[in-house]
């Protein structure tokens, strides 16, 4: 695990740019509030014990690549404020989006679910090209954005 210049913020840790780059996490892991004021990347990274990272705030790159999610992984109400990777993801629990908020590409190729994501009014920007897991339905809220809703 490799993390740059993080320091403790009222409500949740502040990291600047992180790596958890293979990383195997046995225990349930938080990072609920957390902001990631640069790039963050979990890819290759194993949750055995699930992971929760409700309300938080990807200000730059939040990459997933051949993250595998053992238990349940929790993106609700997170803000990605630039490009969200989850290629090759596997989510072997449940995987929750809901109220999550893509500015930039989300992109899900090749990510394997063992359930339906729940991703009930999620939106994404409809200023860029996203790929979604199978089972999400997409439609448009106005002009500018898209909003996502279970299947």
């Amino acid at each position: 695990m490799d993390q740059r210049a993080g320091t403790a913020a009222p409500g949740g840790r502040r990291f600047a740019e992180v790596s958890f780059r293979g990383a195997t996490l046995r225990q349930p892991s938080s990072f609920d509030r957390a902001r990631f004021a640069g790039s963050a990347t979990f890819r290759e990274a194993v949750f055995l014990g699930g992971l929760s990272m409700e309300h938080v705030t990807f200000e730059g790159y939040a990459g997933f690549r051949r993250t595998r999610f053992a238990d349940m992984a929790l993106f609700r109400w997170t803000e990605f404020g630039a490009e969200a990777w989850f290629e090759g993801a596997r989510f072997e629990g449940a995987a929750n989006f809901g109220r999550a908020v893509f500015h930039g590409r989300a992109r899900f190729e090749g990510a394997t679910l063992a359930r339906r994501p729940l991703v009930d009014q999620a939106r994404a920007s409809a200023s860029v090209t996203h790929v979604w897991p199978p089972d999400v339905t997409v439609g448009r809220r106005d002009d500018d954005w898209l909003v996502l809703t279970d299947a």
